[in-house]
């Protein structure tokens, strides 16, 4: 009974830090390492930035009492924020392009601030439309993956 407990403990602790990283281990070189005691846990380095902006910038928004209006100005802003983080996932995923953690975060906290101002417009269609990009980009890199895939796979068979 132990051993099954054991064998829980461990798909959990996995499960964990898959969903921390959602990076496979022969990637953690895209993830920050966190020390917590004695161990050290792999946050995806885009996804910290992206969580850091938007609480940072929350918290400042909101001490500062800035008004953010539902108008082309922050709009523009805050999907130009947003953006970097898609532009540069984008093209590290269907160019040869290399990047870093660095960028990731840089990247990650520009648009955690866009996140930020697009959440406090209240506007629905804002937010619709903010979705619809995020998954738009997903969708164009999962498809463009899927056919080199298949590619590659055609290859090997040859």
């Amino acid at each position: 009974m132990s051993d099954e407990t054991i064998s829980r403990k461990e798909v959990f602790k996995k499960a964990l830090i898959l969903m921390l990283a959602h990076h496979p281990p022969e990637q953690y070189d895209h993830c920050l390492m966190v020390g917590i005691g004695n161990h050290k846990i792999p946050l995806c380095a885009r996804c910290t930035g992206i969580y850091t902006g938007f609480a940072l910038s929350y918290i400042l928004f909101t001490f500062l009492g800035i008004l953010i209006k539902p108008d082309l100005f922050w709009l523009t802003i805050g999907f130009g924020l947003g953006l970097t983080t898609i532009i540069e996932w984008v093209s590290q995923r269907l160019t040869p392009r290399v990047t870093n953690n660095k960028l990731r975060t840089g990247t990650g906290l520009l648009s955690g601030v866009g996140l930020t101002i697009v959440s406090l417009m209240r506007n629905l269609l804002v937010l619709y439309i903010t979705l619809f990009i995020i998954l738009g980009a997903f969708l164009i890199v999962i498809l463009h993956e899927r056919k080199q895939y298949r590619h590659e796979v055609t290859v090997l068979r040859l």
